[in-house]
């Protein structure tokens, strides 16, 4: 069993993360870093999924 508050803790962070790449992205130009970034950006958004799931329990 997982503790609600290291759940909650998780989902802060991969918010942050996301808001942080997010923000990283904004502005760049190149289409390999975009596509880079945007490929990144999938881990966390998939781990926050995880996140709510687990903590809708």
């Amino acid at each position: 069993m997982t503790s609600p508050g290291a759940l909650e803790a998780g989902r802060t962070v991969e918010t942050a993360d996301i808001s942080l790449m997010r923000e990283s992205l904004n502005g760049l130009t190149a289409l390999d870093v975009q596509h880079v970034y945007g490929n990144l950006l999938t881990a966390p958004q998939h781990h926050l999924a995880a996140f709510d799931r687990l903590l809708r329990r």
